[in-house]
């Protein structure tokens, strides 16, 4: 779960990944729209796993641990609300056109500055130095990350190889963008094992982007479909690197629990689907959101059908039928069929309702007998 949940972090405005900053300077689409079209898409993606997370407590009948209660909310924001300042302002420079650079200079006073307004973590000097001295020496990192990317992009551009890969993609898939997507979600997945989602990104934009264009999808939703899968390598097996670093805090195996947090992060796959066959990204706000209410729906069907349980234990023919309502949910610009997966998940849910009440009230019968 925390594998999953982790991943989606980069995925969630108002501060995503580095990717997205890249992407804005790649497609000189302003950062407020594409925090803006990301949004919904985010929630969709957490919402998925927290359906798997329900299901699988309802399942394991899971129940709350004892003495471990809640801190109130208003303690909370009285204690912690000065935290929000730096986001606000980092997000408020960016939306307003400054560049990521001075925004994030801005955000370090603006830390600096939080810091100052609680009793017992305000940073003294010494932790301002500690604290530039240590993201200096992460920036190393990054920097060589991009200098590499850059030289990577250069060679690629001057010898062509995005052009022919496109060419590549739209004649194997046979203008099919179904296909299409399906090649770019395995091209994403072998060039990026291993590497940073932040590379796997630009890898993967420059290579395939022109072909998904070619297909119809508009820059922006083909570049957000790329920003999605490049985050795969990190919960698909084999190369799942954020799930063997969770499984060696658990004290887990790496393999199982590389493939359980592939299964709770099926959201990385399907959101592209939907980026690319519906308006979820350049719609209205009216159409995107009728699409999230589907979706999230189709999402619960989804992991009703993987888990095999909704109130109780599923047949498989319940499964089947769970899993063609999830199809229905999420199918594109056709809101008959999205009432009919709709329905269909109602139906399942009723019926298994009644049939645990049942169960229930025969267990209790028992019981007392």
């Amino acid at each position: 779960v925390e594998t999953a949940a982790s991943t989606g972090g980069q995925l969630m405005p108002p501060v995503m990944g580095a990717g997205a900053f890249i992407m804005a300077q790649f497609t000189n689409i302003p950062y407020s729209t594409i925090i803006g079209a990301a949004f919904l898409p985010a929630l969709l993606y957490f919402s998925s796993i927290a359906f798997f997370v329900y299901i699988e407590a309802r399942k394991l009948g899971l129940k709350p641990v004892p003495g471990t209660g809640v801190e109130p909310i208003g303690k909370l924001i009285r204690e912690g609300s000065h935290f929000i300042l730096p986001i606000a302002v980092l997000v408020a420079m960016l939306v307003f056109g400054f560049t990521p650079t001075y925004s994030a200079g801005i955000g370090i006073v603006a830390i600096v500055f939080s810091s100052w307004l609680t009793r017992n973590r305000r940073m003294s000097f010494k932790d301002i130095i500690d604290a530039l001295e240590l993201g200096t020496k992460n920036m190393i990192t990054t920097g060589i990350l991009l200098i590499t990317a850059g030289i990577i992009i250069g060679i690629i551009n001057m010898t062509g190889i995005s052009i022919m890969f496109s060419q590549l993609v739209v004649e194997w898939s046979g203008s099919s963008l179904l296909l299409a997507l399906l090649l770019t979600t395995l091209a994403s997945l072998f060039l990026g094992m291993g590497l940073p989602v932040t590379a796997a990104y630009i890898m993967i934009a420059i290579l395939t982007v022109p072909a998904l264009k070619m297909l119809g999808v508009s820059l922006l939703a083909a570049h957000m479909i790329i920003f999605w899968l490049s985050q795969d390598s990190n919960v698909t097996p084999p190369v799942c690197l954020a799930a063997f670093a969770a499984s060696s805090i658990a004290g887990s195996r790496p393999m199982e629990t590389g493939i359980t947090s592939w299964k709770l992060a099926k959201g990385l796959y399907i959101m592209p689907l939907l980026f690319a066959f519906t308006n979820l990204i350049d719609g209205s706000w009216p159409e995107r959101l009728v699409i999230t209410a589907f979706s999230l729906a189709g999402f619960f069907a989804f992991a009703v059908a993987t888990e095999g349980f909704m109130f109780r234990p599923l047949t498989i023919w319940f499964r089947i039928v769970t899993l063609i309502s999830a199809a229905g949910l999420f199918w594109p610009k056709n809101i008959i069929i999205n009432c009919f997966g709709f329905f269909l998940l109602v139906a399942v849910g009723g019926f298994t309702h009644k049939l645990n009440e049942a169960e229930l009230q025969n267990s209790d019968g028992k019981n007392t007998e």
